[in-house]
């Protein structure tokens, strides 16, 4: 059974380096850095001064917009605005949430993004020691994921050292949140009306055939997950592949981060309540030493 130890001096030092502003800093910066100053001659290039017209659409108080808000904002018909926001989301400029909705992509969490940085090296440092047990326990790849603007970023990653195979990911964010346990734990933390705006704007597309596609269904599992306080993934976004995750609450009680484990079906399910109480000491132990 994982045990937790006391790591008070990274919990200070969690809330002395006042990281929880998270993403508004680089906002700030982003906004002084890329408008660039006009020339005293020559022309300007008209597609390209609306792309920055689009990225400075996005302040630290409106990281979310749709389309037909930068639309109206800026006063161009969707299809320009749409035309734009395509070419800035191929180079990771902007990118689309599961609501369907735009914010700043990973060029600027990269290039601007020290307090996030920040954030994600504590949380890593502090699930290490837990991750590693339970990746090793039970032969398993076990993964810490953060909330981001709406989004779950994969943190870390650990495979077990003695297991010829392991389930892994090279995805950065959970997609699609409605066939993945760490996406329906996302899921279950919504309002009924983010939840219902989800579900507008995103088909459940089976990936198996034992991908849930009935919204009806995928309601009343989310009730579960609140009650039970853990999602699970039974071969439904790869077959085969069995996953259960936990939330990571903050201070106030919302959701931070997400621990998984995953690896064969046959495995993993037959070990599911061992896996479960494991998972669930390192969430506690987690918010414990960040935050209180």
């Amino acid at each position: 059974m994982y045990c937790k130890k006391n790591w008070g001096s990274t919990a200070e030092k969690f809330r002395r380096s006042g990281v929880l502003t998270g993403f508004k800093q680089a906002l700030e910066q982003k906004g002084r850095e890329t408008t660039m100053q006009p020339q005293k001659t020559g022309r300007t290039i008209q597609s390209v001064q609306r792309a920055i017209d689009i990225i400075n659409c996005f302040e630290s108080n409106e990281t979310e917009l749709t389309l037909g808000q930068i639309s109206e904002a800026l006063e161009l018909n969707k299809s320009t605005v749409h035309g734009i926001l395509n070419t800035l989301h191929q180079n990771d400029f902007v990118r689309q949430n599961s609501s369907g909705r735009y914010m700043l992509g990973g060029y600027f969490a990269r290039r601007f993004g020290p307090v996030d940085s920040s954030i994600r090296n504590l949380l890593k440092e502090a699930a290490l020691e837990g991750m590693n047990y339970v990746a090793n326990q039970y032969g398993a790849s076990c993964c810490l994921f953060m909330l981001e603007l709406g989004e779950l970023l994969l943190v870390n990653r650990i495979r077990p050292q003695s297991e010829a195979y392991a389930i892994t990911t090279y995805a950065a964010y959970v997609q699609p949140l409605y066939c993945s346990a760490s996406g329906k734990v996302l899921l279950a933390s919504m309002s009924k009306g983010e939840l219902d705006q989800y579900l507008q704007v995103n088909r459940l597309i089976p990936r198996t055939e034992k991908t849930i596609t009935s919204q009806k269904r995928l309601r009343a599992e989310l009730d579960e997950i609140r009650s039970q306080g853990y999602g699970r993934e039974d071969e439904e976004l790869g077959l085969g592949v069995y996953a259960l995750s936990v939330p990571v609450y903050n201070k106030s009680g919302q959701l931070f981060a997400t621990v998984s484990a995953a690896g064969m079906a046959f495995r993993l399910s037959a070990q599911k309540d061992d896996i479960i109480a494991d998972l669930k000491a390192l969430s506690f132990d987690l918010t414990q030493r960040l935050f209180r």
